[in-house]
């Protein structure tokens, strides 16, 4: 239960003060966090410390990393990151290609780095219920977990919106191999086009230098549209 104790003179609400940080983090967010999103189709695990849905093909999934430093009532913090995948992504790579896919995240990301996402209370990248008023953590975790965590899955948890949104951030150039299969996979060459010279237009302005992996499979890709009818 939740109980008041003053700190530097200040009244902070301790959730579940008597735990260890480990099993205190997951019982606040299990308790306060996980509800509103069991709501909408997701499942919680204790360890490692998830919260998933299924959506069609594509997993969401939100993750709570605790700090190594974490000990008593002096560190109790943890940091939130988001990730999607496709499921059926490495099945299909290996039918079409006979190989593994270089990855199968479509996007992973902490949570200083989602947009939009406030920073209130998120120190370092760390959220510290030995530190904050936890009520205050709670409600500002579940905020931006409601207005910016969910709307970076969703806008993942489809072909379309991933080939969009990972293509506007201008960063992920090493997720081509996949952004082009999405486009095979939906039958949209123009698409397929425009992403390979997001990719090369990319590699000649910068000068970045891509690992062979990389280049390899973009050259695979390249290939392919050459002979797409």
């Amino acid at each position: 239960m939740a109980q008041i104790k003053k700190d530097n003179s200040k009244e902070m609400t301790s959730l579940f003060p008597d735990l260890k940080p480990g099993d205190r983090i997951y019982k606040v967010i299990k308790t306060y966090i996980f509800p509103d999103l069991e709501q909408m189709g997701f499942k919680m695990t204790k360890s490692p410390l998830t919260i998933n849905r299924t959506i069609g093909d594509f997993e969401q999934q939100i993750s709570f990393q605790k700090n190594k430093w974490n000990g008593g009532k002096v560190v109790v913090a943890f940091s939130p990151s988001f990730s999607v995948n496709l499921t059926t992504y490495e099945k299909w790579h290996i039918d079409r290609y006979g190989t593994m896919p270089l990855n199968t995240t479509i996007g992973f990301n902490r949570a200083e780095y989602i947009q939009k996402w406030g920073k209130k209370y998120f120190n370092d990248g760390w959220y510290d219920l030995a530190k904050i008023d936890n009520t205050q953590i709670v409600k500002t975790l579940k905020a931006n977990i409601l207005k910016s965590g969910l709307p970076y899955l969703n806008a993942l948890s489809d072909l379309k919106g991933a080939i969009a949104y990972t293509m506007g951030q201008n960063s992920y150039y090493y997720k081509t191999p996949m952004l082009f299969d999405f486009a095979l996979m939906l039958n949209e060459k123009r698409q397929a086009e425009e992403i390979l010279n997001w990719f090369n237009n990319f590699k000649e302005s910068s000068g970045r230098i891509f690992g062979e992996d990389t280049l390899r499979e973009v050259e695979i890709r390249q290939q392919l549209f050459n002979i797409w009818a």
